[in-house]
């Protein structure tokens, strides 16, 4: 692990597998808000893979996701597509993972 910090990441990308399970499992939840902090205090984007639903974009955003990706958005549009960030700094894991 101490070989990351050589590396000049831009972003973090979620894997679908964590996004397909957002609304049912509190788990997939909290990896993804573990993810979206780790990211913001390293300065990067987050992006989400495998978005398929307006409930998923949702709760992306109030995590913190800066970007998505996925069939939720048109097909034509095979990009990244930003995601406005509802929520305020450092309140993320507090308002949205219950146990």
């Amino acid at each position: 692990m101490r070989d990351l910090k050589n590396f000049d990441f831009a972003m973090l990308k979620i894997d679908q597998s964590f996004v397909s399970d957002l609304t049912d499992d509190s788990d997939s939840q909290k990896f993804i808000v573990a993810f979206a902090a780790m990211a913001e205090v390293l300065g990067l984007a987050v992006i989400a893979d495998g978005v398929e639903t307006s409930r998923q974009a949702e709760i992306l955003s109030e995590i913190g996701c800066t970007g998505a990706q996925g069939f939720f958005f048109p097909q034509t549009d095979a990009g990244i597509r930003s995601l406005p960030v509802t929520r305020s700094t450092g309140s993320c894991l507090s308002e949205l993972v219950t146990e």
